[in-house]
């Protein structure tokens, strides 16, 4: 997710061009290491086992982060990956468990989340701990959210959308 690699940049730049067209698409990071998992992995899952098929139900419907910390983020009962009704609604997103080898204790981090209109929250927070964070949905054509590296300015991790089905 280091979009000071033009490669990265580019796909960036057109995933959210494609988000902002209307169009369902989720991000996800990979590697070319062609070795077993690791701690240093790619992508953050939330499984409620260690079991392949506990990853990929969340993998399948998007419920997932696009690098090595966890970004949660839900509006009701739906979570990143789905489809709801943002009218009347809460988003409630949380940032936290960053991947040991990938944290940097002098490194400032900062949640930010967009719409298609562009930001429309902004807050550093403590990467030692969980940090949580609500506001009042709008009526808009998704919500997504994505932590910053301000020390070394950079996008560190991109979570996967929730899309607004009025």
């Amino acid at each position: 997710t280091n979009l000071s690699d033009p490669y990265n940049a580019t796909a960036y730049e057109t995933w959210v061009t494609l988000l902002n067209m209307g169009k369902h698409l989720y991000a996800f990071a990979g590697s070319d290491s062609h070795r077993q998992t690791h701690t240093t992995s790619a992508s953050t899952v939330y499984a409620e086992e260690r079991l392949n098929d506990s990853y990929l139900k969340h993998i399948v419907k998007g419920d997932f982060t696009a690098g090595p910390v966890g970004i949660r983020m839900s509006i009701g009962d739906t979570t990143m990956g789905g489809h709801t009704t943002f009218s009347g609604k809460r988003l409630i997103l949380s940032v936290g468990d960053f991947q040991s080898k990938q944290y940097w204790a002098d490194h400032q981090y900062r949640l930010d989340l967009y719409n298609e209109n562009g930001l429309v929250f902004s807050q550093e927070f403590d990467a030692t701990k969980t940090a949580y964070f609500a506001i009042d949905a709008t009526d808009c054509k998704y919500y997504r959210a994505d932590v910053y590296d301000v020390t070394d300015n950079y996008i560190f991790a991109v979570g996967n959308p929730i899309w607004n089905e009025p």
